[in-house]
């Protein structure tokens, strides 16, 4: 399953010895499920697939390749089950547009054959703007080619309002998105089953995975709770003046994982409070073994403001390194490339440690859809817990309305110029 493990020296702040008992005493005394009353996400676990299978089943032509259009957690919960668990899906190109970059919209519809594309069309509101510019402007390739657009989309949406909705009647094919179940939490909805099922993933191991972790919030004390103990120790570093939470996964599977996290955080806890307090810690994602040689001079020696989350799966298969003809190479010569790739990971754990800079190990068993549902909801229980510890609501976003409606009022504006 999923372990939890903090390092020999973890304390809250700085040249002050951590007691878990002391620092926490406070918040210890919780009631788990009472915190989750208003998570609309938790509810996801014991959905019915029926739909999203025969959505599968029901489209029209041989796919051969798969876009997946669509912002933020429309996005980044697909790109992060994708990446995860790609050694179990079918092998056919995946494209993410995620972003109105003109170089990547016409990058990757220059490698579109388009009559066997199958485009996920994704917006949890049905509104969001760049989505439906990058959805005309798709439709509008594939009808140059005598192509129907309603044969070739799916919307995954609202499932009583919102352009995209509005849409449907015409004959798009669709599934619907929770209209409680926030963007960032949505992964495990429409937004991430649908395209696990195109993969040949098996949804059913992701919710039993995300119903485990779940099952423990309703029946582990809180001190024994992983969700709960992360959570405990980003809010004491933060708590304690490390305002920066460092994101760093050792396989490049986990990659994407860690960005969604970073949403997950940044879009649910960077608020104003309930005492008019700007509060919220900064993710910051981070790629073992790269970062090393450009990250961990900072982490090692910088400001005291981060407290470091190591991300790791396990076991896998690695080929070996060759004989080198160099004797200052010896040591690495037959090796798995794993057994280098782990100890470059326990060095650079240890080397924190050392610099008496606090961390935390999670770690996943396996890397399959079952320990991946169990991933998502033990940071989606944790953002919950947080949002508590900070006085915030972890489910909405007034920060980003704003900016959509600066975006909005700038256009609306250079229209009525020109």
């Amino acid at each position: 399953m999923l372990s939890l493990q903090f390092d020999q020296y973890y304390h809250v702040r700085k040249n002050q010895g951590f007691d878990q008992q002391e620092a926490t005493k406070n918040l210890l005394q919780v009631n788990l499920p009472e915190l989750l009353e208003k998570a609309a996400f938790t509810k996801l676990v014991d959905q019915d697939l029926r739909e999203v299978e025969q959505a599968v089943q029901n489209i029209p032509f041989p796919y051969s390749e798969i876009v997946v259009v669509g912002l933020g957690g429309s996005s980044l919960g697909p790109k992060a089950i994708y990446e995860a668990v790609s050694h179990k899906t079918k092998q056919l190109p995946i494209y993410f547009l995620d972003n109105v970059d003109p170089d990547l919209v016409s990058e990757v519809a220059g490698k579109l054959s388009f009559t066997n594309t199958l485009f996920l069309i994704i917006t949890k509101s049905g509104n969001t703007s760049e989505t439906i510019a990058l959805f005309h402007y798709l439709s509008d390739r594939l009808k140059e080619r005598k192509l129907d657009p309603k044969t070739h989309c799916v919307l995954i949406t609202d499932p009583e309002q919102g352009y995209l909705r509005s849409l449907i009647p015409q004959g798009y094919p669709s599934l619907p998105i929770p209209p409680a179940v926030g963007g960032r939490f949505s992964v495990l909805t429409n937004v991430g089953l649908f395209l696990s099922l195109l993969l040949g993933l098996d949804a059913k191991k992701l919710l039993e995975g995300g119903s485990h972790v779940l099952n423990q919030a309703h029946t582990q004390p809180p001190i024994e709770n992983a969700a709960y103990k992360l959570s405990l120790f980003q809010y004491a570093e933060y708590s304690g003046g490390r305002n920066i939470h460092v994101l760093m996964n050792y396989g490049d599977k986990l990659t994407q994982l860690t960005h969604w996290a970073t949403q997950l955080y940044s879009e649910s806890l960077g608020k104003i409070n309930t005492h008019q307090r700007p509060v919220g810690f900064t993710p910051h994602p981070a790629r073992g073994v790269s970062d090393q040689h450009s990250q961990l001079q900072l982490f090692q020696e910088g400001p005291d403001d981060k407290s470091y989350l190591f991300l790791t799966a396990g076991p896998t298969s690695a080929p070996r390194i060759p004989r080198i003809d160099d004797s200052r190479f010896t040591y690495l010569e037959n090796r798995p490339f794993q057994e280098l790739f782990h100890a470059e990971y326990e060095a650079t754990v240890e080397s924190l440690t050392e610099a008496k800079r606090p961390c935390v190990r999670l770690k996943m068993d396996a890397l399959d859809e079952f320990h991946l549902g169990a991933f998502f909801l033990t940071l989606e229980l944790g953002t919950v817990y947080l949002g508590h510890f900070l006085e915030v609501n972890p489910y909405d976003q007034p920060g980003v309305e704003t900016s959509k409606q600066l975006t909005r009022n700038k256009l609306t504006a250079a229209g009525q110029e020109i």
